[in-house]
């Protein structure tokens, strides 16, 4: 006869209610100076370490950056960054639309400092991170782009990565036109910001309405480190779904794509055995508050119209190519689903223009993105809820989207809210693709891991965010971040006090397949069936009835 286990969640010990936001210094801070701006190289890029130095990312709005005199401290022998901008287009050329993204070209903050690494990590190993990014800001008088409550429009303060990602310390808004003095801003750098080192600054604003110049000056650009307190992380334990569970794991950048990309690279429906469909199927789909999104996606991307970028480790491959045709399914309230249809050619570094929009009650149930021929289409939500598209540029429609071709499945958080939300997949499939290529018929809650012959996880920013659950596998086991010196331990009887807490590994002779991993401001742990504890605490012992978990510091010895 076989033991089943009842399983109750313990919450720890002991639990600090501060928000995750708040930190609490223990030490005085050490001000880190990144830009000064006391010569010309930190924006020219004339001499090391500032080989590229400052310019625009992207952004029809931006015009030039100066080094000037116009120093925030009145220092004559120093001087500031100013930065000009003209909407909706300065004429110098660009892409991207009314915008402007100022940064340090890729320099970041650590080669600026001559190697010497600024800890902002979500998930550090010590609690001396960085607390706060600081600068002083001026607007130049002269600028004609002004709110009509007599105020600048907003600069949103930003950091890049190495890739695309990017994450925002917050915006510099509300400034009066009739402010001419230097102004010094402080934005907090939230302990999940999950950096393994503080990467590149910038600046940055998009609008679609504004007009004239906007310049303005930025100077002492620093970061302030010290020693933090953080509150200790929070419990929680969920039943498990068998399935494919997705998360928007990674919290570098609100665009961050987790997905499963076709290793069969002729996926295309151009020249298929009509009706074409891709499908998947949800089983669940986070509930999004009002104001914030998520979205599930397919891209269809051909090959030989990516303009030669890389296919594998590529998680931004439909954004950069020429030519791509999606589906959005995304939310920004529990009862407000929707469902984009979208399509370009010839738009490298560039979202594709919506053809059509189909709004349900629910993300979860079956997706169809039917071709009912090269250039037309059904759209059929769950529940059966459907609207036809037809796609333009019909005479090139082979060329630009025959095989080979990409099929891509995943998620994208789309807001601060969405990291390390995530959806759960049973199954996904494509019908009637053209020749050479090989159908996929996927079913996920059957699979015992993720098929490496059908998929490549490669092409997401966090590829640990893809987990296949089993039955095997019955409960998730997720904790509250940062949780630097903590650990899980589990036990049968909390009254038995000759029973120690042991970590789940303990149970499982040490095998750690399901080791912890940071999804947005939680971590997550998929229990499987060996890391339960026994009876009598042995690792060998009989199957317990109960189950308690706790996340402590420092973590069961065991």
């Amino acid at each position: 006869m076989t033991n089943k286990r009842r399983f109750v969640e313990s919450w720890m010990l002991a639990i600090a209610l501060v928000p995750l936001a708040v930190l609490s210094s223990l030490a005085q801070t050490t001000n880190i100076v990144v830009y000064n701006f006391d010569t010309a190289d930190q924006v020219n890029g004339t001499a090391a370490p500032y080989t590229d130095a400052w310019g625009n990312w992207y952004g029809t709005a931006f015009y030039q950056v100066l080094w000037v005199t116009n120093d925030a401290n009145g220092n004559p022998t120093s001087g500031s960054m100013e930065v000009q901008n003209i909407y909706p287009d300065s004429g110098i050329g660009g892409c991207c639309g009314p915008q402007y993204v100022v940064y340090d070209q890729n320099n970041g903050v650590q080669d600026v400092l001559g190697g010497t690494p600024l800890n902002g990590n979500g998930t550090a190993t010590t609690n001396f991170v960085v607390t706060n990014i600081t600068f002083d800001i001026q607007f130049d008088p002269t600028s004609t782009d002004t709110n009509a409550n007599g105020t600048y429009p907003s600069i949103s303060v930003f950091t890049r990565g190495t890739a695309y990602n990017q994450n925002s310390f917050g915006s510099v808004s509300g400034i009066s036109t009739t402010n001419t003095n230097w102004i010094h801003m402080s934005f907090p750098v939230t302990p999940n910001a999950n950096w393994a080192t503080i990467p590149n600054v910038g600046f940055s604003h998009y609008s679609t309405t504004e007009t004239g110049t906007l310049n303005f000056y930025v100077d002492n650009i620093a970061f302030q480190e010290g020693t933090v307190n953080f509150p200790p992380p929070v419990m929680s334990i969920q039943k498990t779904t068998a399935g494919l569970r997705i998360f928007a794991g990674s919290t570098i950048n609100t665009f961050d794509r987790e997905q499963l990309t076709s290793i069969d690279h002729n996926q295309s429906w151009v020249g298929g055995t009509y009706p074409v469909s891709y499908s998947y199927t949800l089983k669940s789909f986070p509930t999004i508050p009002s104001g914030s999104l998520f979205r599930f996606h397919i891209f269809l991307v051909p090959v030989n119209n990516a303009g030669g970028n890389s296919f594998s480790n590529n998680e931004y491959i439909e954004y950069q190519a020429n030519n791509d045709l999606w589906l959005n399914v995304q939310a920004n309230n529990p009862s407000n689903v929707w469902a984009n249809v979208a399509f370009k050619t010839n738009a490298p570094n560039a979202n594709p223009t919506d053809l059509v929009t189909l709004t349900n009650a629910t993300a979860v149930g079956t997706w169809t993105l039917t071709f009912n021929s090269a250039t037309t289409g059904t759209l059929t939500a769950p529940g059966g809820a459907s609207t036809n598209f037809t796609l333009p540029d019909a005479a090139t429609i082979a060329t630009d989207f025959g095989n080979p071709l990409v099929a891509f499945f995943g998620v994208q958080p789309d807001s601060g809210y969405g990291e390390g939300q995530y959806a759960d997949v049973a199954k996904i499939s494509t019908t009637g693709i053209a020749s050479p290529g090989v159908p996929i018929n996927d079913d996920f809650t059957a699979d015992t891991s993720i098929n490496t012959n059908i998929w490549d996880v490669s092409n997401s920013a966090q590829p640990s965010s893809l987990v296949l659950v089993t039955s095997n596998s019955p409960w998730w086991l997720y904790w509250t971040i940062p949780d630097f010196g903590f650990g899980p331990g589990t036990k049968a009887d909390l009254g038995n006090t000759n029973i120690p807490w042991n970590s789940p590994y303990y149970y499982a002779n040490y095998v750690t397949n399901g080791v912890p991993t940071g999804m947005g401001n939680n971590r997550w742990m998929l229990l499987n069936n060996s890391y339960l504890p026994t009876a009598n605490g042995l690792s060998n012992g009989p199957a317990a009835s109960d189950a308690f978990f706790i996340v402590t510091k420092p973590p069961p010895a065991h």
